[in-house]
């Protein structure tokens, strides 16, 4: 083999030799350029991968598990004291957002009839005339009509030791309060009194706690 290229070789021309070492030349120059190229698209194709972003996976329930229904987050009452109904309208008022007001009647009802309202948490139902207003706070409610006027406010707080007899001491210290006499009110025996700027006033205690009433549209109140 090596002889017969030897021999091959001598037997080309001058011109001949110089083609055949242009077209080996040319040859060589080829398999460099596809060697070079064939590394410069590996180097493009892994730049490509580490650049291309992650597709987020996105979750597709299969037919037949429908995704449940949107389901408002159940409110949380720091302390709801006045839970009351006021013809079947809720009307409990949390005590971090002060007082809630309530219009009675609320739709349905007939406006021209008296309206029930009863207080779970405090324990006492009244009936308020037609378009009466209930405003609630910790402990206390208030009604007025619907020209804003006051109906009456019924308060609560706990009796603890005291009795009749210390409240009537603790009001007669009270410029707020005249004219106190012992009476009965709802069934039980209660304090009665003049009340400054609100006029009559009542107080019992029923329930372990001691009931305060200022106004003067209270006859219907009953203790629960």
């Amino acid at each position: 083999m090596k002889n017969y290229i030897g021999d091959t070789w001598r037997s080309l021309s001058k011109a001949g030799r110089i083609i055949l070492g242009i077209w080996i030349l040319c040859l060589i120059a080829l398999v460099v350029f596809l060697i070079i190229r064939n590394n410069n698209d590996e180097d493009s194709k892994t730049s490509e991968d580490n650049n291309t972003p992650e597709i987020a996976q996105v979750y597709e329930p299969s037919i037949g598990s429908p995704l449940p229904p949107d389901v408002p987050a159940e409110t949380n009452w720091d302390n709801a004291d006045n839970a009351g109904n006021v013809a079947g309208a809720s009307t409990t008022t949390p005590s971090n957002e002060g007082a809630t007001m309530m219009i009675a009647p609320n739709a349905g009802v007939n406006p021209n009839e008296p309206i029930p309202y009863q207080n779970d948490v405090l324990k006492f139902a009244v009936t308020l005339p037609a378009g009466s207003e209930v405003s609630e706070e910790d402990g206390k409610v208030v009604f007025t009509k619907n020209d804003g006027s006051l109906l009456f406010i019924a308060s609560t707080q706990p009796a603890g030791t005291d009795t009749l007899e210390t409240i009537k001491s603790q009001l007669s210290n009270s410029p707020s309060a005249n004219n106190i006499s012992y009476s009965t009110f709802s069934g039980k025996k209660s304090l009665k009194f003049t009340a400054k700027e609100y006029g009559t006033g009542t107080v019992f205690i029923a329930n372990g706690k001691i009931y305060y009433l200022l106004g003067t549209q209270f006859s219907d109140f009953k203790v629960l």
